[in-house]
């Protein structure tokens, strides 16, 4: 348990109150508190206090401790519970400046971290905003990781450890970072995986720093910037909307693989809903897309179907939806049999002992649906 001042034990009991009162259906959407609601009372108590706390930490009267930045989140929070946008993008304006103040996400617990990252996904959400500092890595975290993949890489898929660059080549450079550092993450989550005893809780906290700060940047990109101009001399950093199918696979894929959510939970409905709204026509000809982009779309798919039902109607898309386009693109990539399916998988990312049985179920959906289609009966 994370022991703090009395900014973390108000943004506790802040965040506790307006949770029993949303459960009691006593907060609508875009509720704000006044004095007269003598119901809500406490939810306006805590709020000034809250604020009050961290005031002080942005004038310098106090050190802002990692319990600071849980009184933060506790705030943000609790305007997601009251269905206030306005306020909650001052919040998180407020948290950007805690953490110039603070130096960043150095030394915080994951466990906070991580609360702190599930609350920026759902503001972001509804705001389109993220703050612009990310959780940050410490220098020997970074040392230790290489050194650990130069020394224990080769006893990891060598698909795996193929060139990135290649396969982001049509990418912006942003973006082909980021798909690096996803790579990197999964193979230094392997080789922990890979060893005989368990995880120590070094290694946790390791992982879990290496993916926090790898799903922060992708959400930063996938909801703070206008779409990518090739070309543009604009500083601002831009997305097409085929790359924002990426961004959320990339999503997708890390808060799915690492078990952090569920596929049925609600943030990752809304990520499938970007996916969906963002992937590219598959009526294009072969020559119209770079084939390494094709790979790239063809995994975007498979997760697509992996975190999809037989049948959803919330927007996601249903799992046929994906496999009939999976179908197209395989056929694109002149794609036949499994085994090649799964070298242009592994090419972007893929883990045997997590994705193998579904990606494989997926797959058979494909030559279901292409022997109806041999049969004429589709």
């Amino acid at each position: 348990m994370l022991v703090g001042g009395p900014a973390m034990i108000y943004g506790i009991c802040g965040l506790a109150a307006a949770h029993q009162h949303s459960m009691r259906g006593r907060l609508n959407s875009g509720y704000v508190e006044c004095e007269s609601d003598i119901e809500l009372l406490d939810i306006l108590y805590y709020k000034g206090k809250i604020l009050s706390e961290l005031q002080r930490c942005l004038v310098g009267e106090v050190m802002c401790e990692p319990s600071g930045l849980v009184a933060a989140v506790g705030l943000i929070a609790m305007e997601i519970l009251c269905g206030n946008k306005e306020e909650l993008r001052l919040h998180m304006q407020g948290l950007e400046a805690l953490l110039r103040v603070r130096g960043g996400w150095l030394d915080v617990p994951a466990n906070v971290s991580y609360v702190w990252l599930v609350s920026t996904y759902i503001a972001a959400v509804w705001t389109n905003s993220v703050p612009p500092s990310a959780p940050s890595l410490s220098p020997e975290l970074l040392i230790h990781t290489e050194e650990l993949k130069r020394r224990k890489a080769p006893a990891i898929s060598k698909d795996m450890m193929s060139n990135y660059t290649k396969v982001g080549a049509s990418l912006d450079p942003e973006l082909q970072k980021l798909i690096v550092s996803v790579r990197d993450l999964i193979i230094y989550r392997e080789i922990c995986h890979a060893q005989p005893e368990p995880l120590s809780a070094e290694q946790t906290e390791q992982i879990t720093a290496l993916r926090l700060n790898v799903e922060y940047r992708i959400m930063f990109r996938l909801f703070s910037h206008a779409p990518y101009i090739p070309g543009d001399p604009s500083d601002k950093i831009q997305t097409t909307r085929s790359q924002k199918a990426v961004l959320a696979s990339l999503l997708i894929f890390s808060l799915t693989s690492m078990m952090i959510l569920k596929h049925s939970s609600a943030p990752i409905r809304n990520l499938a809903k970007v996916l969906k709204t963002n992937l590219p026509s598959m009526d294009s000809t072969p020559s119209a897309i770079f084939p390494p982009a094709l790979e790239i779309i063809l995994w975007t798919l498979f997760l697509g179907a992996h975190i999809t039902l037989d049948s959803d109607d919330d927007g996601g898309g249903s799992r046929g939806w994906y496999i009939s386009r999976i179908n197209r693109v395989a056929e694109l990539l002149g794609l036949r049999r499994w085994e090649t399916v799964k070298s242009a998988l592994e090419r972007c990312f893929y883990v045997e002992r997590i994705y193998g049985v579904s990606f494989r179920g997926i797959w058979n959906g494909v030559l279901l649906e292409r022997e109806k289609v041999l049969k004429g009966l589709v």
